[in-house]
């Protein structure tokens, strides 16, 4: 491609496209237009300006289809020539951020119309796994064999390889460019040989400046920048987070360049200092005390997306405040004259990701966890006469415990053994207390039909309800949809309450609308019911539940398991509790199960991620370089 063509269409898109071009460049002064522009015309190859807009008003684009790779490397070439020491690397790198699909020319592109018909897909089958992807060469079918190529000439196997200068290289980058050198039918390499100037002249110049990446937009592997608040929603520092088990570098960032600088400590493995040199001389001065909450916002709440100096400041309501456990804020004042400073500081008790970790960096001082691990003290149910040892103040220094202690998998596997064995007598003494009749006779004293075949009619009644007050199965369908769907499943569970009846007739004297619920509450959909696979002890438990809920709200969130209603009712039976706590009992017990499953899904996670990012860290130490991620299949 000789030239970008341009249409009279494409003027209004040229000072987006002039501002994301020469931004960040070296030499490049943004403030006066005409020579940008002069800049922009030769860039894409034009005599100056004035052809451009000449040539432009008249332009008409090719009759052939292209691809984004030809565009982006026409580009490049044109800023590697227009721009003193920039090389061809870096110049792609710049032509992907100067925003061309703005440009007219990008719908001739196959990328393009493979989008269009993308989104066409998932537009008509909502809810498909197929997307869009973001790299253009993902979608290349040459793909892994320009992988294989480039690992032949010497490329790193990693999606981001680190090296100790602070030089990063991303390879998707990397492929991209090969991709576009290979393919252009106008490039020849200036020695004749595509490999030799791949070796020589492209890979030595694709490693950057990690910090220039970063200003760019390059994200951290598994962390994230979070902002942090005092009480009143002032903006006090942003702080690093672990995106997997949440844990948080407790050294306060103020600025872009300070969040930035961190980054770039954080994936070379060195220590992250806090704030400015004089707010380090200051730290070193005095001793803070570190009893101030700290808080971070809702997810979803937009955050100020810059903060150039610490003379900016913002302010964020209450309402958007979320409290940051584990994390401890210190303020140190002072004054000097008539000036008053106050400078902000956070600290915790750190833990490590692992003892091994410290053998293959300098990044020892760990986290403070924000998300604590569950101990027997959290679950009262299982553990009601647990008194947990005596805890120290919070340590300032460094902590030598884990991000994963062995005891957390020890009372996860602990309290889901316990739990088990909780419902499974349970389970062994409601079904003795039904085969003997006890359980019906208890039920019957505290039953009352007329109350409670209302309640049951009015629970299922909200089951169908897109009141935003109510209780639906699916909150974002409309009435109408809710009103055709009871219409379908009204005479299922009516069938299903017959044959419940045919099978146990001594049910039969709870009333249907009470059977009907609970069989909502044991299967949720009623193509999910066989009745020939219930016992008659179990929907009694459910039966039990019901009749002491005090409103249709409670009566319908009776947990869908059968263990929560055993336990519950087993402790009934026992008289530990009254009939009328049996739902807050259960829900209790459902309570417990929904967080130890959900430590079970996070203790999985996490031990994946600390096990992966050792291994990372040796192979990078091992190959001499500061930090890798994503190896490459």
């Amino acid at each position: 491609m000789k030239r970008i063509p341009l249409v009279p269409q494409d003027e209004q898109k040229l000072s987006d496209i002039r501002k994301a071009m020469f931004t960040h460049l070296p030499g490049i002064v943004l403030g006066d237009l005409n020579p940008l522009n002069e800049l922009l015309a030769k860039v894409f190859s034009y005599a100056d300006y004035h052809n451009l807009r000449a040539e432009m008003k008249v332009g008409v684009l090719p009759d052939k289809s292209l691809s984004r790779s030809e565009i982006l490397l026409a580009v490049a070439r044109g800023l590697e020539q227009a721009v003193d020491g920039l090389k061809l690397p870096a110049a792609f790198r710049k032509a992907k951020a100067s925003k061309l699909h703005l440009l007219r020319v990008d719908r001739l592109t196959r990328e393009y119309r493979q989008e269009q018909e993308l989104r066409a897909y998932r537009d008509s089958n909502p809810g498909s796994e197929k997307s869009i992807p973001d790299s253009i060469w993902t979608r290349n079918r040459n793909a892994l064999d320009y992988r294989a190529a480039l690992r032949t000439l010497g490329a790193p196997d990693y999606s981001l390889t680190i090296d100790k200068a602070g030089r990063v290289l991303v390879h998707e980058q990397l492929l991209e460019l090969y991709g576009a050198l290979v393919e252009a039918k106008d490039f020849t390499p200036p020695n004749g040989d595509m490999d030799l100037f791949i070796h020589e002249q492209i890979l030595p110049g694709s490693w950057a400046p990690l910090r220039e990446l970063l200003v760019e937009g390059l994200a951290v592997p598994n962390h994230r920048v979070i902002p942090l608040y005092d009480d009143a929603g002032k903006y006090i520092g942003r702080v690093i987070q672990h995106v997997v088990h949440e844990g948080v570098i407790p050294r306060l960032l103020y600025t872009d360049d300070e969040v930035v600088e961190a980054q770039v400590l954080l994936l070379t493995g060195r220590e992250i200092h806090s704030g400015t040199s004089r707010n380090r001389e200051l730290l070193s001065m005095f001793n803070p005390r570190f009893d101030k909450p700290v808080f971070t916002i809702r997810p979803g709440t937009q955050f100020l997306k810059s903060v150039p100096t610490h003379e900016t400041t913002y302010q964020v309501s209450a309402g958007e405040l979320v409290l940051l456990p584990g994390l401890n804020g210190g303020i140190i004042e002072y004054s000097t004259g008539r000036n008053h400073f106050m400078y902000w500081t956070v600290d915790g008790e750190r833990v490590v990701s692992s003892a091994l970790l410290g053998r293959y960096s300098e990044f020892g001082y760990g986290y403070v966890m924000t998300k604590p691990w569950l101990s027997k003290a959290d679950l009262p149910l299982l553990y009601p006469n647990y008194i947990p040892e005596e805890k120290s103040q919070v340590r300032m220094t460094a902590d030598p415990s884990l991000v994963l202690p062995a005891e957390v998998e020890q009372v996860q596997a602990e309290a889901e053994r316990d739990l088990a064995k909780a419902a499974s007598l349970a389970k062994v003494r409601v079904e003795s207390a039904a085969y003997k009749g006890v359980l019906i006779s208890r039920l019957e004293k505290v039953f009352d039909a007329e109350v409670v075949e209302r309640l049951a009619g009015e629970a299922f009644d909200m089951r169908y309800r897109a009141d935003p007050d109510g209780v639906v199965v699916a909150p974002e369908s409309t009435q109408d949809e809710l009103d055709a769907r009871r219409q379908d499943e009204e005479p299922l569970y009516a069938a299903h309450v017959l044959e419940l009846i045919d099978k146990f007739s001594a049910l039969e004297a709870f009333g249907q609308a009470c059977l009907r619920l609970a069989l909502v509450n044991l299967y949720g959909n009623p193509d999910d019911i066989f009745v020939d696979e219930l016992e008659e002890f179990e929907v009694l438990a459910q039966v039990v539940c019901i009749s002491a809920s005090p409103t249709p709200e409670q009566a319908l969130s009776i947990p869908l398991n059968m263990e929560a209603a055993w336990i519950a009712v087993d402790r009934w039976l026992e008289g530990s509790v009254e009939h009328q706590a049996l739902p807050s009992l259960a829900q209790e017990i459902s309570d417990c199960e929904r967080q130890l499953y959900a430590q079970a899904k996070r203790l999985k996670q996490v031990k994946l991620s600390i096990e992966l990012e050792e291994r990372l860290r040796k192979e990078a130490y091992m190959k001499g370089y500061a930090f890798v991620d994503g190896p490459l299949a």
